[in-house]
């Protein structure tokens, strides 16, 4: 995971971006944005193809404390999922 991470403040529609993963066997990428307090899913965006390494959240999100993961799923539906990549939705004045 390259960013958002470690607590980052961002906008509403936060930029996610990500190393490019390499095998040999096909795979779609799926990245799925939670609230840290409730772990609520509040956005998705699946079948992301391998030469993908980023991607704009396209709902806005309000104020508050979230986290992302990446996950690689195969074309059996195995999965491998990223470390969480922690940040902050900040709409008002940063001092």
């Amino acid at each position: 995971m390259e960013a958002p991470r470690g607590n980052d403040t961002t906008s509403a529609f936060p930029e996610l971006a990500w190393q490019r993963f390499t095998t040999s066997f096909p795979f779609t990428y799926v990245v799925t944005v939670l609230d840290q307090e409730f772990e609520a899913v509040f956005w998705i965006a699946d079948s992301l193809q391998p030469d993908t390494t980023r991607v704009i959240v396209t709902d806005s999100l309000e104020d508050g404390d979230y986290y992302w993961t990446l996950t690689v799923q195969d074309v059996f539906e195995n999965t491998s999922r990223s470390k969480e990549g922690e940040f902050i939705v900040f709409h008002g004045v940063l001092p």
